[in-house]
């Protein structure tokens, strides 16, 4: 017949025995716990890199038209000459970012500052 401590410590070993995960759960619960940090990293890391690319300045162009001179033309101009170009009053303009069109839009004056032109975005390419 066992003794008081030998029970307690079958009692014991019994308990611990319930509470073991098998391995292979222990190891699906450790990959998933990891698998939670290093989400929350990738989480803060994309905030920050988001928030840093909304930073970075790019350069917007507005072309309202173009025009082709020869050498000896371009050599000919002065203070007043007229270069006509290829777009009319009221043609939609092209809008460029970093040298890449964007989008089509219209001039106007600008709202904020009426001595100033601005656009008015009317097409933006995919």
């Amino acid at each position: 017949m066992a003794d008081a401590a030998e029970e307690e410590h079958i009692a014991f070993v019994e308990a611990e025995d319930e509470t073991k995960l098998d391995p292979d759960d222990a190891l699906e619960k450790a990959i998933n716990d990891l698998q939670d940090v290093v989400d929350k990293d990738n989480e803060a890391t994309t905030a920050g890199l988001s928030r840093t690319l909304r930073e970075i300045p790019l350069e917007v162009q507005a072309v309202i038209g173009r025009a082709e001179l020869s050498v000896a033309e371009l050599n000919a101009l002065q203070k007043g000459t007229t270069i006509p170009l290829d777009s009319r009053v009221g043609d939609p303009i092209d809008i460029f970012v970093n040298g890449v069109k964007v989008a089509t839009g219209q001039m106007q004056v600008s709202e904020e500052e009426p001595d100033r032109f601005a656009f008015k975005v009317t097409n933006v390419f995919a």
